[in-house]
């Protein structure tokens, strides 16, 4: 999960395209055991720790959900007690009116049945303990350690902020298509250069698509899918992959600048952040997917940089001039001055702003 610091500012034109130093404060739900030391390299999938979830537990009223007395509980399980079950999965039921009406009970989680109280109707519900391996989730080097849940990953990355997006986060190769025969074993996140419709995002979803990334949609189409702009975050419904607008809303393509950053070469590894709650909508890319060369010439200060959108001039930048919020510090960072240069000295003279992440 990504959360960043900070609050939103008035909306910026988007896309906004930058290099950055990124630092992932990558963090495991419960105390356990880091795999990783200060130094280290790591890649998407490098496991920098393992942790076990204690059990979930839960009581359900039984009698009042089915409507019976306590003493008629035991009768109507369908899953004996000890035996695992599924989230979702039907675990008692009872018809009524000469059963032409059924009610019905179902887990609230993965786990088991255990005790049944015959006095009270009540049943309790036991989840299944399980071992979580927390990825680095992208190629950078390990600076920190901070047993015993907590490991810091530096990166460079390319960082495109989008206008808009929903679903929550995802990791994957870039593709512009999407097929049912995908030799690759990683998922693919869907590039398009047209606007996003209810057919594209379908397919998407059918096809397990990890991400998808549009210039645009249109407001209606979103609303059919239950990703509405105009709600709020905690009432969408969509259950597809997230979706990314680069433009905004409406039927504008992709720009010329972004597509080709995007499609010119492959793109092993990149991660869509979709969280409307927090105002972040960022696709990420490793510069260790880019090839070096060609990364530093799209996104030093100069003018491939002020045609992607960001305007790069003598003087200071504010970092929260290029994404919707301030990073690492509450009053936002400052970047040091910046000339403008051509691509070639800009390697030994251009210093790169930091982001402060917590993933």
């Amino acid at each position: 999960m990504l959360a960043l610091r900070g609050t939103a500012n008035p909306p910026t034109p988007t896309p906004q395209i930058g290099r950055y130093l990124l630092r992932l404060r990558r963090v495991l739900p419960a105390d356990g055991a880091l795999a990783v030391q200060p130094g280290d390299k790591v890649e998407p999938h490098t496991v920098v720790g393992t942790c076990s979830l204690t059990p979930q537990k839960t009581v359900i009223d039984l009698a009042s959900t089915l409507g019976i007395s306590p003493e008629r509980v035991a009768d109507a399980l369908v899953v004996a007690p000890g035996d695992g079950c599924a989230e979702g999965a039907l675990i008692a039921a009872h018809r009524r009116l000469f059963g032409l009406r059924t009610r019905t009970a179902v887990a609230p989680f993965t786990g088991q049945i255990g005790e049944v109280s015959s006095r009270s109707g009540l049943v309790w519900f036991e989840g299944t303990s399980h071992e979580v391996m927390l990825p680095a989730g992208l190629y950078g080097t390990v600076i920190d350690v901070i047993p015993p849940r907590e490991a810091v990953i530096e990166a460079e990355a390319v960082v495109v902020r989008g206008a808009f997006a929903v679903g929550g986060e995802a990791s994957g190769n870039l593709s512009t298509v999407l097929s049912q025969n995908n030799e690759s074993e990683e998922r693919l996140i869907l590039v398009t250069k047209e606007p996003a419709t209810v057919d594209t995002m379908r397919r998407a979803s059918q096809l397990q698509a990890a991400a998808v990334v549009a210039p645009s949609a249109e407001r209606k189409d979103m609303a059919v899918l239950g990703m509405d702009p105009l709600a709020r975050p905690t009432s969408h419904t969509w259950k597809g992959p997230p979706l990314l607008l680069t433009e905004g809303f409406g039927t504008q393509p992709m720009t010329d600048t972004l597509w080709e950053l995007l499609t010119a070469q492959p793109v092993p590894w990149a991660t869509v952040v979709a969280r409307p709650d927090l105002h972040v909508f960022l696709l990420i890319l490793p510069i260790r997917s880019l090839a070096p060369k060609d990364a530093w010439a799209r996104f030093g200060p100069g003018s491939r940089l002020k045609r992607a959108g960001l305007s790069v001039a003598p003087g200071e930048v504010r970092l929260d001039a290029f994404l919707p919020f301030p990073l690492a510090v509450s009053s936002g960072l400052r970047l040091p001055a910046v000339e403008t240069i051509d691509a070639e000295e800009q390697r030994s003279r251009v210093p790169i702003p930091e982001l402060e992440w917590l993933m």
